[in-house]
């Protein structure tokens, strides 16, 4: 448990069974080629956190993809809202990307200072 996870990492793993023992230094569990940091351990029950699948550098710079968005001269900033939320979006299949808007990024906007306005 759970079936998956983030390629950031941080994901509660829980692995079920029998004869694990109870020593945390006898442990390992590894997820393809990962390994995965043990929280704690039980005969019957191994709890770990998954671990980012790359550096955080190399995260960003290998996986995040830019979307074809006809028309859009954005600044680095919303380049890298739109291909940081997209990277996430591919993680889920037939899930076409998003092309940042203006519009949308005005009304948000506007909306968050009301509410800062009238809390």
């Amino acid at each position: 448990m759970p079936a998956d996870g983030s390629v950031v990492g941080g994901t509660r793993v829980t692995i079920i069974g029998a004869g694990f023992g109870t020593d945390m230094d006898k442990i390992y569990v590894e997820m393809g080629d990962m390994d995965c940091d043990i929280q704690t351990v039980a005969d019957e029950k191994v709890v770990c956190d998954t671990k980012p699948l790359l550096p955080a550098h190399q995260l960003w710079t290998e996986h995040i993809q830019e979307a074809t968005c006809v028309g859009l001269s954005l600044t680095d900033l919303e380049k890298t809202a739109q291909n940081t939320h997209n990277m996430y979006r591919r993680m889920h299949e037939s899930t076409p990307d998003l092309c940042y808007s203006q519009e949308v990024a005005k009304t948000a906007k506007s909306w968050a200072k009301y509410l800062i306005d009238n809390k």
